[in-house]
């Protein structure tokens, strides 16, 4: 997460789409999506890892 001012940088880098466009996340790469919200708006901060199966 970065802040710029009154704004947060909030980043998904998860393999489930379908919850970036729940979020209205814009897609920057390939499983990478983010949004500036303001500040006010962001109550709790987490970062949730979850395993991945190769």
């Amino acid at each position: 997460m970065r802040a710029a001012g009154d704004k947060v940088l909030i980043e998904y880098v998860g393999a489930q789409v379908t919850v970036a466009r729940e979020l209205d996340l814009d897609r920057i790469d390939r499983g990478v999506h983010r949004l500036w919200v303001p500040r006010a708006e962001v109550a709790e901060v987490q970062e949730l890892p979850v395993d991945v199966l190769l």
